[in-house]
């Protein structure tokens, strides 16, 4: 039986179909959650290197660390995404007296031991 001690979060483009099959880009950020929920930025240097040699698309930055700003009426996640399917496939939560939803199950479960840490952690952009 494992046993697992923290939660690792990889930040990268999403998947693509291509003729090889699936192609996706890793943005070198990384996000290790500890059991009692204390985060950590993982490979920051390696992060800050790939946006000065520009590997790093100034867009792609930006999507990491500012989420857009929503003039849409399409139901977002709690971290800013649209949510693209029906609410049924997302992973609904009561805060503050209204439904949040959650992308993954991995972060319904660690914003239940401390709702308003989570919420505001994720809620706004990242600043690594």
């Amino acid at each position: 039986m494992v046993t697992v001690t923290f939660k690792y979060v990889n930040f990268q483009l999403p998947f693509e179909r291509s003729q090889y099959g699936f192609d996706t880009f890793d943005l070198e950020l990384d996000l290790v959650i500890e059991p009692d929920m204390r985060w950590r930025w993982k490979d920051v240097d390696e992060y800050r290197r790939g946006i000065e040699t520009g590997i790093l698309r100034p867009e792609w930055v930006a999507g990491l660390e500012q989420p857009p700003a929503s003039s849409s009426t399409t139901p977002r996640t709690v971290c800013g995404r649209e949510m693209t399917t029906a609410p049924e496939n997302y992973y609904p939560a009561e805060y503050q007296g209204r439904v949040i939803y959650f992308c993954t199950s991995f972060c319904l479960d660690a914003f239940r031991p401390d709702p308003d840490r989570f919420y505001a952690a994720h809620s706004r952009g990242f600043h690594p």
